[in-house]
């Protein structure tokens, strides 16, 4: 085991430089020049505005730019300096990451209570009336536009059923400021009724998904011969789904859902908009929109890294999950 984590760690190396090298290439294409408003000023000097673009990363050679960023990465775990905040974009990547994580692992428990259950009952009754219901309803919030279900989320439950026992908050993480004193599980409660609606908009995805392939996944796996042979044994219909079935199940949806964290920060983007959520998604949105090259940068390199750890910690559970599969 320690033997494949090196080998897979060195093999990690230049997959980072390499996507690093990418996101720093694309974010460099985008037109415009981010200081270029600096120009209309008459009292700043150009060595001024040379100073400040190697400051903010937009000036000098592609690949010597990028040389010092990353050798500063590396070095100093810094990424630079946000032009449109006065934290460096580390510590603002690091003031949002909670806001996003709570999001992202609460809006995947509820695509797992509901995926999990609806697609083994779907495959138990394959074609009948509910499994054609559950399927006309995945393949409709499928292809359901995130941004439009969560202002339809919030038109119904924040103006139209606005005044009733029902109407939860249509944005941010806190209704009111809260005086000192006030109990913890009062900040708590106001805090999940105000997670409610984006959790039900970014979980809709996975949500949808996941009812699908673990529907389709326990269809192949029903068909195999140990699961005949299981039931020729005289054993429970619970006891073959849930005990031989499903953990078979498990092995490829482990996959999907280490690498659904990732997904589910980038899809935080339009999420944390709509509902004017301070998390990463809405910073990055804050970052191209304003043309901030290294908020921009540093928030995709995040994303990228996150993605190539949720990769290996799939690898990694697969033997805990499959005890045939041996690292050698």
């Amino acid at each position: 085991m320690r033997d494949y984590l090196i080998r897979r760690l060195l093999q990690l190396v230049p997959l980072v430089i390499a996507v690093s090298l990418l996101i720093y290439f694309i974010i460099d294409l985008a037109p415009g020049d981010p200081l270029e408003h600096l120009l209309l000023d008459p009292d700043i000097k150009m060595e001024d505005i040379e100073r400040l673009k190697e400051i903010y990363g937009v000036g000098g050679p592609f690949l010597e730019r990028w040389g010092k960023w990353f050798w500063r990465l590396i070095r100093y775990q810094d990424l630079g300096v946000a032009r449109f905040h006065p934290y460096p974009v580390w510590d603002l990547i690091l003031h949002r990451i909670p806001v996003t994580l709570r999001l992202s692992l609460l809006a995947m428990a509820v695509s797992l209570a509901v995926a999990l259950p609806v697609g083994i009952f779907s495959a138990r009754r394959q074609y009948s009336g509910w499994d054609n219901i559950f399927t006309g309803l995945a393949f409709f919030g499928r292809s359901m536009p995130t941004f439009w279900f969560g202002i339809m989320l919030i038109l119904i439950f924040g103006i139209y059923l606005g005044g009733t026992p029902i109407e939860l908050p249509m944005g941010g993480l806190s209704s009111i400021v809260f005086p000192e004193g006030v109990p913890w599980i009062t900040l708590q409660l106001n805090a999940a009724k105000h997670h409610i609606l984006p959790v039900l908009v970014l979980g809709l995805a996975g949500m949808t998904g996941w009812t699908r392939y673990v529907r389709s996944t326990l269809l192949e796996v029903l068909g195999q011969d140990y699961i005949r042979t299981a039931r020729a044994k005289g054993l429970s219909e619970r006891v073959v789904i849930w005990k031989h079935a499903f953990r078979n199940v498990l092995i490829p949806l482990i996959t999907l859902v280490a690498l659904t964290l990732p997904a589910l920060f980038a899809g935080a983007i339009i999420t944390e908009t709509v509902f004017a959520l301070p998390g990463m998604g809405r910073l990055i949105f804050t970052a191209v929109v304003s043309k901030d090259f290294n908020l921009a940068v540093g928030c995709l390199t995040f994303l990228c890294i996150l993605t190539i750890v949720s990769n290996l910690l799939a690898d990694i559970m697969y033997a805990v999950v499959d005890p045939r599969v041996r690292f050698s």
